[in-house]
């Protein structure tokens, strides 16, 4: 096909039609992209306005009528919608001012044409060879994809012109009101079947105009964006009513359908109630979408400022405060209903949408539409409370200053103070609207951590399981049971942020919330209990291991994503909570008080912490997170396939979590007894490796040297995730009396790690397992430089197994070229160990430079001149004899003996044999 050339000035209806024939339906590739660039020039254009809107609504007028060169096909349809919605986004500053309200008529008209009973309908050429046009849907179904795109173009529509549509809630309630009804009692199916499309087109509306006025994709300018923002906030309370209605209306037919569906006979009847019921459910799976969107918006009265700060408006105030206390109760009435439906969909079992039903498809999950729906509601709620608790302070504050008398220095300038009596009545007014706001947020959190402990407890439970190991029915595959433990955790990690208070309070002698911790203990514990990730810490009786090759860190990564975040919040506040009740018994003992008097209750904070249960709590906690730590003593660990090859970015930033939950726990346990357990866990893994080491030696002649490896190996990947767990604490640490007393537990786990003199390289999985495994002991060696430097025993121990590794090399160069890819594997094996030993050279020069005097006996002395010289002699990298040498040198400074002095600065001053190296 001939195409015309593109130009600043695109041609009509005709040109318009031509080219997106091409582009959809022509065979020749460099046609095609002729055609896409002359319609990506032809949407820039000023006068795609026009024509998109005329040719569309010439389209839903006669659209089987129309002469065939201006026919359009579906996917010209959607093209032309989204050139509006682009446009919208982009070039709305192309339209004159006199244009916007008639735009947003005329897609309103657009969209209702498209959701009409009437819909347009295809061609009978069209019908007979579209696919969709021949489906047992409506014909309107076909253009779900530009109703979504003039949905889209509506909500950016309102947040462009939002100096003069200030109200678009309520016009778009007026355009569609088939979609609320007075009553749905006595419709047959299908006016019930036509209601809830028209419900499901409103609540899409509603939920783009809530999601697209935060968008920064759209080109608007700041002020108009902040007055869109402010038009939300007072349309917010009349969405709220709206989505309540049809709650009501979705619950009573749902009822209503399941009845008839328990009296239907089997057959076509039947299975018309099933699609009802999908489209019913897929109705209150939306009603969760847009309550989620708009919660945010929803500006709870209690948080409303009611101070009336003018005298001569006072006598309003009492009526003033009793429309604002009622006005609060609904609102507070309609938040818990939405409250009760979202727990209520978040204990039931899933049900899927019918793969037909009109909403099935690019519905929003109703589990996380609930999840985000509950969280959303207490972050609103606890914010409102807050902001009240900080008015009455600051009115009392302001009362106080009244009550001073003259002797207060007044303020400068012409500000009245408010007379006494208005002061009065606001701080009656904010102390009540406080109570009534503490009381709510009390209720919805009781509310919701009886159901996590009750009805959740289940399904959580059931979700923790591993697929096929008793689950039953509750889901219908391994990928649901995931997603809903993904869900389930974030509802319970961000339940617990909000009990923290609590937790501090009454963990010691509250059943519930002790229950609430345990499955959040739970829940943590599951990529390893649940196998997201398989750590294989158990060897097998032939030694070796039982590894699964998933790779299952990005799940496991979003399970535990949001617990790890609680924990982190419940440390930081515990720490808190005890430093400060520390920092007040010694203050209370400077004073003469006792260390345990209770201070005065702040304002209205009935449960302020008292220091005796404080404390109780505090220590009931620090038992949880020793299990904790444990818990990420165990998940540290690399598994097999992990261990064998270089580190992903999913099990990098899955590491790195439980790392950051090890650093948590060393807050509120103190870096130091952390470090404690983390000792005797080494100490109980080394146990448990002897003892496997004994059972395998009674093998005999029936060991291979295959199986000997992979015990090694998995001994090996243990070791380095103790070993990286005690270096994070020991890097934490600032007090090392206690840990001191232990030094030889983790010197003797390290000598372990680095006794071996020789590498791996016939295998390149386990050369990459001993790598990781002996960075770590040498990272640990660097840690533990401060106890090390007052133990000349130690010391010597730590610096001989460093010269060790650095005395260590390959086979050789090209040791691996008989294999098919030896040049890069080979390689591949000289980087790793080149990283081993420059790791090596860097604590060989920390430890000397910190070493003292007495330490550095002469068979040392001489054995680190001899490792310089043989470093320069193989040719060591330059980095390895530069950090080796600058640690010799500080030895040899460190020379009380005028002879010894000579003796270390010579013989580390000569070249090499050969002279590869100059003379340094």
């Amino acid at each position: 096909m001939a195409l015309r050339q593109s130009s600043a000035d695109p041609g009509g209806q005709g040109d318009v039609v031509q080219m997106l024939q091409t582009l959809y339906f022509n065979t020749d590739p460099h046609a095609r992209r002729q055609a896409d660039v002359w319609l990506r020039q032809w949407q820039k254009s000023s006068d795609a306005w026009a024509l998109s809107m005329e040719m569309l609504l010439h389209y839903t007028q006669t659209p089987g009528g129309s002469p065939a060169s201006v026919r359009l096909s579906d996917e010209a349809v959607y093209f032309l919608c989204q050139t509006l919605r682009t446009k919208t986004m982009f070039d709305f500053h192309q339209l004159p001012l006199a244009s916007h309200e008639s735009l947003c008529s005329q897609v309103l008209r657009l969209l209702q044409a498209f959701s009409a009973p009437g819909a347009p309908e295809a061609s009978c050429a069209e019908a007979a060879s579209s696919p969709s046009a021949a489906s047992s849907n409506s014909q309107r179904d076909r253009h779900r994809a530009a109703v979504t795109q003039l949905s889209l173009c509506l909500a950016d529509l309102a947040l462009q012109t939002a100096d003069k549509w200030q109200n678009p809630v309520q016009v778009i309630l007026q355009a569609f009101p088939l979609a609320l009804p007075a009553s749905d009692s006595g419709s047959d199916l299908a006016t019930g079947n036509e209601h809830g499309r028209a419900i499901a087109l409103l609540l899409l509306l509603l939920k783009h105009l809530a999601e697209e006025s935060t968008s920064r994709r759209v080109m608007a300018d700041e002020t108009v964006r902040r007055r869109h923002l402010a038009n939300m906030g007072k349309a917010a309370s009349t969405v709220m009513q709206t989505l309540l209605k049809l709650r009501q209306v979705v619950r009573n037919r749902k009822q209503g359908l399941e009845e008839k569906k328990r009296l239907a006979p089997q057959g076509q009847p039947r299975a018309a109630l099933l699609d009802a019921l999908a489209l019913n459910d897929s109705l209150l799976r939306s009603i969760l979408s847009c309550w989620r969107v708009w919660l945010p918006f929803l500006q709870p009265l209690a948080a409303g400022d009611g101070e009336d700060r003018d005298g001569d408006n006072a006598g309003l105030a009492g009526c003033a405060s009793q429309l604002l206390e009622t006005s609060a109760q609904e609102q507070q009435a309609s938040l818990a209903l939405v409250f009760s439906d979202c727990l209520e969909v978040l204990a039931a079992p899933r049900q899927p949408a019918a793969s037909n039903s009109p909403a099935a498809t690019g519905d929003e999950d109703a589990n996380e539409a609930a999840a985000s729906c509950v969280l959303r509601l207490l972050k609103s709620v606890t914010a409102s409370t807050q902001e009240l608790r900080m008015r009455f302070l600051r009115l009392q504050k302001e009362a106080a200053h009244a009550q001073a008398g003259p002797g207060v220095e007044e303020l400068s300038s012409s500000f009245s103070p408010p007379a006494p009596e208005v002061l009065e009545h606001a701080l009656r007014d904010t102390e009540a609207r406080l109570k009534a706001s503490e009381s709510f947020e009390q209720q919805l959190l009781q509310e919701i951590l009886a159901r996590c402990v009750g009805a959740l407890r289940g399904r959580l439970l059931a979700a923790l399981q591993r697929s096929g190991e008793g689950e039953g029915e509750e889901f219908e595959d391994e990928f649901d049971a995931l997603q809903a433990l993904t869900t389930l955790a974030r509802v319970y990690a961000g339940v617990a942020i909000f009990l923290i208070p609590a937790l501090m309070r009454r963990t010691h002698r509250d059943a519930q919330l002790q229950e609430l911790v345990h499955l959040l203990m739970k829940i943590s514990e599951a990529p390893r209990t649940r196998r997201i990730v398989a750590h294989a810490l158990e060897a097998t009786a032939g030694g070796s291991e039982a590894d699964e090759g998933d790779e299952g860190e990005e799940e496991a990564l979003l399970v535990i994503e949001e617990p790890m975040r609680f924990w982190m919040k419940l440390a930081e506040a515990a720490h808190r909570a005890e430093t400060a009740f520390s920092a007040c018994a010694l203050r209370g003992e400077n004073k003469g008080e006792t260390p345990g008097q209770k201070a005065p209750a702040r304002g209205l904070d009935a449960e302020a912490p008292n220091p005796d249960d404080a404390g109780q709590s505090i220590e009931a906690l620090k038992e949880v997170y020793t299990h904790l730590l444990r818990e990420c003593l165990l998940q540290v660990t690399m598994p097999k396939r992990v261990a064998a090859a270089a580190l992903s970015s999913d099990y990098d930033a899955y590491r790195r979590a439980i790392l950051d939950c090890v650093e948590d726990c060393a807050l509120l346990l103190s870096p130091e007894r952390a470090s404690l357990v983390a000792i005797d866990n080494l100490q109980q893994l080394r146990r448990r490796q002897e003892e496997e080491l004994q059972r395998v030696s009674s093998l005999g002649a029936s060991l291979t040297p295959a199986v000997a490896a992979e015990l090694h190996q998995h001994q090996e990947r243990l070791l380095e995730g103790a070993l990286v767990v005690l270096a994070k604490l020991c890097s934490l640490d600032t007090d090392f009396s206690a840990l001191k007393q232990h030094l030889q537990v983790p010197l003797a786990a390290i000598s372990v790690v680095l006794g071996a003199e020789a590498f791996p390289v016939h295998s390149l999985p386990l050369l990459h397992t001993t790598i990781y495994a002996r960075v770590a002991a040498i990272d640990l060696l660097k840690e533990l430089l401060v106890p090390l430097v007052d133990d000349a025993a130690a010391l010597q121990q730590a610096l001989q197994m460093l010269v060790r590794q650095l005395l260590t090399q390959t086979a050789g160069p090209g040791a691996g070229e008989q294999a098919g890819a030896g040049n890069r594997e080979d390689e591949e094996r000289q980087a790793m160990i080149q990283t081993l030993h420059v790791n090596a050279s860097r604590a060989v020069r920390q430890l000397c430079v910190a070493a003292k005097p007495p330490a550095l006996h002469p068979p040392l002395v001489n054995e680190l001149v001899n490792l310089t010289i043989a470093l320069a002699n193989v040719k060591a990298d330059e980095d390895v004899q530069m950090f080796v040498l600058e640690g010799v040198s500080a030895v040899a400074s460190k020379m009380e003996d005028t002879a010894t002095f000579l003796s270390v600065s010579g013989r580390s001053s000569k070249g090499p044999r050969d002279g590869a190296v100059p003379r340094i």
